[in-house]
């Protein structure tokens, strides 16, 4: 009993466990540099009973980084952010600090989420000065 070849992914390379796709036979993919994968990596040949052997999961997708990156947000008033870059992957984060005598407000790192397009999981934060906050406790 063995599975149907489930093809290859475009922009991937794959590594088979068994080249005859018999039951229990997994699949690798991997993507080409510059680009993501979407979708598991790793597929399996299923047996079932009765019935034809299927893979465990449709076969994944390679995406360019660009298309499922965030772009950077930007700058909160009177803050930086830490290791600044253009674009961030899916998964990574940007940390955010306010400059001596502000205080952040929000979220301290917010991080790319993976989406059709990626997101940000928050707004930016807002640095806000310490002689404000003086004022309504006064």
């Amino acid at each position: 009993m063995y599975c149907s070849d489930p093809g290859h992914v475009e922009h991937s390379t794959r590594s088979l466990s068994d080249p005859k796709l018999l039951v229990g036979t997994t699949i690798q993919y991997s993507c080409s540099a510059g680009f993501i994968l979407q979708g598991g990596a790793t597929i399996t040949c299923y047996g079932r009973e009765p019935g034809t052997p299927v893979w465990t999961s449709r076969l994944p997708h390679c995406v360019s980084e660009d298309s499922v990156s965030c772009e950077n947000p930007g700058l909160p008033d009177n803050g930086y952010q830490i290791l600044s870059k253009r674009l961030y992957l899916p998964g990574e984060s940007l940390t955010f600090v306010c400059y001596q005598g502000y205080e952040l407000i929000g979220e301290v790192a917010i991080k790319c989420i993976l989406g059709n397009p990626s997101f940000w999981s928050g707004p930016l934060p807002l640095c806000r000065g310490e002689i404000f906050n003086l004022w309504i406790y006064a």
